[in-house]
C-alpha cells in the first residue's frame, strides 16, 4: 500500500510539472514575440537618454505606423522630433505645434515642458526671440521635478538666450543650473559646454577670478565637443593665457583653434592674439575677416573695435576714429534690438506669475492646515468642557458654590460683551483698511503694467503715483528700504521717478510716462539729487 501511495503521488508530480513546463515555454514565446508599438517607441526614447542618437534613429524608422493608436502616433512624433533636434536637422512644419495641441488636451507636463522647449527654439532659430523666450520659460515651469535631460536643455538654452542678449547674469545663473545637471548626469559634453558659458558670463560682468577658474575646469573636457565647439573653446583658451601673459601657450591654444576653421569668435580672438603680439597685419586680417563673416550685430561690433584698436596702436587715428564710430553705430543698433526683444523684462514677468502662482498655493494649504487646527482646538475644548462639566457636577449642586459661579460666569460675560465691541471696531476699521490697501495694490498693479507697456501716467495723478509705489513695494522691498537710507524728504512724483529709473527706463521714456517735459524731468532730477543724504 505504501509503495502504490508513492507511485500515485509522483504521478501526480509528474503531471503538474508536465503542466508547469508547457505553461513556462507558453510563456517565453509570448515574452519573445514582437512586442507592442508602445513597447518599441519607449525602448527608444530610453536610447535617446542615454544618448544613443544613431541606434535611435534606426529603431524608430523600423517601426510600422499601421494600426497605432493617437497615442502612439503622437509620441512617435514627439521622438521623431527630439532625434531631429539632437542631429540639429530642421524639423518640419506643423509636427511641434500638432503635439502640442495634443498633450494640452491631456495636460501631460513632460512631454509638454519638452516641446514647449523645441517650440521656443524654433520661434528664436526663426528670429522671433520674444515668443521663443516665452516658451522657454513655460517649459522651465513645467519641468519642475521632470527629467534631468530636460532641465538641462532647457537651462542651458537660457543661458545661450541670454548671452546673447547681453544679460549677462541671468545667463550665469542658468549656466551654473545646467553645470550642476550636466554633474548629475556624468556628460561631459554638457559640462564643457555649460562651465563654458559660465565663464564667458562672469568674465563679462567682470568677475575675472572666477572666469578663470571655469576655463581651467573645462579644458580636459573639449575633447568631447565636435569639431566647431572646439574651436571655439581652444580661442577661449587662448585668450585666458592671454591675460595670464602667457604667450607660449596662447599661441599654442590659437594655433589648435585655427586648425579646426575659422569663425567669428575664433577670428576674433586670433586677432586679440595678434594684435597683443604687435603683429598688426595679421590682426587687422584676422578682424577684418570677423567682420565679413559675423551675423550677429555683437560680432560685428567686436570686430570694429578691434580693427580701430588695431589702427590705433599704429598712430593712424582717422580710420580708428571711422571704426570706433561705425561700432558706436551698431552698439547703438544692438541696444535698439535687446530693448524690442525685451528678454529680460519676459523672464522677470514670467517668474513674478510664478511667484503669485506659488505663493497662491502655499496660502492655500496654510488656509487648509488653518482650518484643520481650528477645527482641532474646538474639538478639545467641547471634551474638555463636557469632562470639566462631569466631575464639577457635585460642586455645581451646591447652592453657595452655585451662586458664585453663576456671579463670575455674569462677570465674565461682561468683561467679554465689552472686549467683543472693541474688538469689532478694530475688526472694521482693520477690514477698511485692508480693502483699501488691496484696491491700491491692484490698481497699482494694472497701472505698473501699463507703466512697462508704455502707458502714460498722468504727473498730477497723486492718487495713481501711490498706487504704482505701493504695488511695487510688493514686488521689490528693499528696492524701497535702499531709497530710505539715501534720500530725505523725498516726494511721491521723486520716489516713482526713480523707482521708474530703477526698472529700466530711459529719461525719454519717463518724460512721455509722466507727461512732462525733458527739462523738467532734468529738474525734478536736480531735486532729487538735493534730497541724498
Amino acid at each position: 500500500g505504501w509503495d502504490k501511495s508513492i507511485t500515485f503521488v509522483y504521478s501526480i508530480k509528474k503531471r503538474k510539472m508536465k503542466h508547469l513546463l508547457i505553461i513556462l515555454i507558453t510563456f517565453i514565446l509570448f515574452a519573445c514575440r514582437p512586442g507592442s508599438a508602445i513597447q518599441k517607441l519607449s525602448y527608444v526614447d530610453s536610447l535617446l537618454v542615454h544618448d544613443s542618437i544613431n541606434k535611435a534613429e534606426k529603431q524608430l524608422a523600423v517601426i510600422n505606423e499601421n494600426g497605432m493608436s493617437e497615442e502612439e502616433l503622437y509620441y512617435l512624433k514627439l521622438l521623431h522630433i527630439q532625434i531631429l533636434s539632437r542631429k540639429y536637422e530642421p524639423i518640419p512644419n506643423g509636427i511641434i505645434d500638432s503635439c502640442i495641441v495634443y498633450y494640452e488636451k491631456y495636460n501631460d507636463k513632460a512631454k509638454l515642458s519638452e516641446l514647449y522647449y523645441y517650440k521656443g527654439g524654433e520661434l528664436y532659430d526663426r528670429g522671433n526671440v520674444s515668443e521663443g523666450i516665452v516658451y522657454f520659460k513655460k517649459a522651465e515651469k513645467l519641468a519642475e521635478g521632470g527629467s534631468l535631460q530636460v532641465k538641462y536643455k532647457i537651462y542651458s538654452s537660457l543661458a545661450f538666450c541670454n548671452f546673447v542678449s547681453e544679460n549677462y547674469h541671468i545667463s550665469l545663473e542658468y549656466a551654473k543650473k545646467s553645470s550642476k545637471i550636466a554633474i548629475d548626469l556624468r556628460s561631459p559634453d554638457r559640462f564643457l559646454f555649460s562651465k563654458y558659458y559660465e565663464s564667458i558670463s562672469f568674465d563679462m560682468i567682470g568677475n575675472h577670478d572666477s572666469a578663470n577658474i571655469c576655463t581651467k575646469q573645462y579644458i580636459p573636457y573639449i575633447k568631447y565637443g565636435t569639431k566647431e565647439e572646439q574651436r571655439v573653446y581652444f580661442a577661449e583658451v587662448c585668450a585666458y593665457y592671454i591675460t595670464q601673459n602667457d604667450t607660449v601657450k596662447a599661441q599654442l591654444y590659437i594655433n589648435k583653434a585655427l586648425e579646426l576653421g575659422e569663425d567669428p569668435v575664433v577670428c576674433g580672438i586670433a586677432g586679440a592674439y595678434y594684435l597683443w603680439m604687435k603683429d598688426y597685419e595679421k590682426a587687422e586680417k584676422m578682424y577684418q575677416k570677423k567682420l565679413k563673416e559675423s551675423v550677429s550685430l555683437r560680432h560685428k561690433a567686436e570686430a570694429l573695435n578691434g580693427l580701430g584698436n588695431v589702427m590705433k596702436c599704429q598712430n593712424n587715428y582717422d580710420k580708428a576714429s571711422f571704426f570706433f564710430n561705425k561700432e558706436i553705430d551698431i552698439m547703438d543698433s544692438l541696444a535698439q534690438q535687446h530693448q524690442k526683444e525685451n528678454v529680460k523684462d519676459i523672464q522677470y514677468k514670467a517668474d513674478y506669475k510664478n511667484v503669485v502662482i506659488n505663493n497662491t498655493h502655499k496660502m492655500s494649504k496654510m488656509v487648509y492646515i488653518f482650518c484643520i487646527l481650528v477645527g482641532v482646538l474646538i474639538l478639545i475644548a467641547v471634551t474638555f468642557i463636557v469632562v470639566y462639566r462631569k466631575n464639577n457636577r457635585e460642586i455645581r449642586s451646591k447652592k453657595k458654590e452655585l451662586e458664585n459661579y453663576a456671579n463670575e460666569i455674569a462677570y465674565l460675560n461682561k468683561i467679554k460683551n465689552d472686549s467683543n465691541k472693541e474688538k469689532k471696531i478694530l475688526i472694521r476699521e482693520m477690514e477698511r483698511k485692508m480693502d483699501s490697501y488691496i484696491k491700491s495694490v491692484s490698481h497699482g498693479h494694472k497701472l505698473y503694467e501699463g507703466v512697462c507697456l508704455g502707458k502714460i501716467v498722468e504727473k498730477r495723478d497723486a492718487r495713481a503715483m501711490e498706487d504704482i509705489l505701493t504695488f511695487y513695494k510688493v514686488v521689490d522691498a528693499d528696492f524701497f528700504i535702499q531709497m530710505e537710507h539715501q534720500y530725505n524728504n523725498l516726494t511721491t512724483q521723486n520716489l516713482l521717478i526713480l523707482m521708474l529709473k530703477h526698472i529700466g527706463k530711459s529719461d525719454d521714456e519717463i518724460s512721455d510716462l509722466l507727461c512732462v517735459s525733458k527739462g523738467s524731468l532734468r529738474s525734478y532730477m536736480s531735486r532729487i539729487k538735493r534730497c541724498r543724504i
